[in-house]
């Protein structure tokens, strides 16, 4: 996984953690 997508997926959980999803992290965790 790049920075760039550690980074969308850390500022996702910051502002969104409620609303994180187990498909989001296995879509992050595919790319």
């Amino acid at each position: 996984m790049s920075n760039y997508r550690c980074q969308i997926f850390n500022e996702r959980i910051k502002s969104n953690n409620q609303g994180f999803t187990l498909l989001e992290l296995l879509a992050v965790i595919a790319i």
